[in-house]
């Protein structure tokens, strides 16, 4: 059987951010320091949660203005000169780019809110004032996909594969609601007996709407499963070329880059020095949660009372040499940061690698990286 390796990345837009050449954090912290930068815009992001407490009180250092723009209270937010609301996922459209390398466009599932709106709005409005220039402003979101095609040409594909707001099926925008959203005339009764117009949505080929088109239509644009005869998961039959196939008219998103079965870069010649494990040391790896690894979700009250407390995971060999048992407490030392975490085994973790599950609540720890492991004496 060929060898196969899947990568992937620590969150879900890393590889778009990396064929923009982002670049991490802590190169910032030296301008920061140099008094180069007066101003420090924070789009979604708790710095606590990226780097190291160090570093991130040299981001926001009280010497500076920082704007953060977020749909969250974290200890970033707390420190905001200027404290700008912003949708989350489900109240915003945007592109991610998959571990695949595929840009995939998702779309906003609740209407425009007066209390928040996409970030880029904000940003757009931001650039307005700073070059006192309000006609050069993103007003839709097909604008700020061209100027980011302009600028990073490798994504070109985004423009012009996924369907723009313009697009139509049969003269008619499909409709995100079924025809089981009838009873939506319910829904505001008690205000008024005559049904609200949909709201708009000027930036999607999408309407708040159960009238316009319904079905099988473009690979990119299915906000549900539904066919004539045929109800939900049911339904799934008439998206596909065949049974247990692809999806028909081709897998959403478009792929940015190209696979060649013959590489000749070095990256693909040169490959590491086998791990060696140590005698007086532990390699510690990342181990991502279910519940308490995701920033979102771990705010919600049912997610947030599954999230356990941290913990290490080591096979049964290693935990005999080190003298350790199941329910031990244990102190590491990673990157001069001392933690205290519970013990837990598990045969599949290789010898000498040591598994580190730290939720949302932990301070950040840069992994990988090579830690002592101690006992803690009752």
């Amino acid at each position: 059987k060929k060898s196969s390796l899947s990568v992937v990345f620590p969150e879900c837009n890393s590889f778009g951010l990396g064929l923009m050449n982002g670049q991490p954090v802590e190169d910032l912290t030296a301008e920061l320091r140099n008094g180069k930068v007066d101003t420090v815009i924070i789009l979604e992001n708790d710095l606590y949660g990226r780097i190291e407490q160090e570093k991130a009180d040299v981001v926001l250092g009280s010497n500076r203005n920082i704007i953060v723009l977020d749909h969250l209270m974290n200890n970033t937010s707390a420190k905001a000169d200027i404290l700008l609301p912003s949708g989350a996922f489900a109240e915003s459209t945007g592109t991610i780019v998959s571990n695949e390398g595929r840009a995939q466009r998702y779309y906003r599932v609740l209407p425009v809110d007066s209390h928040y709106r996409d970030s880029w709005r904000t940003i757009s409005e931001m650039i307005a004032i700073r070059n006192h220039n309000k006609e050069k402003v993103w007003k839709h979101f097909d604008d700020i996909v061209g100027s980011l095609t302009e600028t990073y040409p490798e994504f070109a594909k985004i423009r012009d594969i996924i369907p723009d707001s313009e697009f139509r099926i049969f003269g008619e925008k499909i409709a995100r609601q079924t025809m089981r959203f009838s009873g939506r005339t319910a829904m505001t009764a008690n205000v008024d007996v005559h049904e609200p117009k949909p709201p708009e949505d000027d930036d999607s080929p999408l309407a708040f709407s159960m009238e316009p088109f319904k079905g099988p239509g473009s690979p990119y644009l299915n906000p549900y499963y539904w066919s004539p005869g045929w109800n939900s998961v049911q339904a799934t039959i008439k998206y596909i070329d065949e049974p247990d196939g692809n999806v028909a008219g081709g897998n959403p998103g478009v792929l940015l880059l190209s696979y060649k079965a013959e590489f000749s870069n070095d990256y693909y010649r040169d490959a590491p020095v086998s791990f060696k494990p140590a005698a007086d040391k532990m390699y510690f790896v990342r181990i991502d949660l279910i519940f308490g690894s995701e920033e979102l979700s771990s705010a919600g009250e049912a997610i947030s009372g599954m999230i356990t407390e941290a913990f290490i995971l080591l096979n049964a060999h290693e935990a005999k040499r080190l003298s350790i048992t199941s329910g031990n407490k244990i102190k590491i030392t990673v990157n001069k940061h001392n933690i205290i975490v519970a013990l837990r085994m598990d045969n599949t973790v290789p010898g000498g690698i040591a598994g580190l599950a730290l939720s949302t609540r932990d301070p950040y720890v840069s992994l990988p990286a090579w830690s002592t492991v101690e006992i803690v004496k009752e």
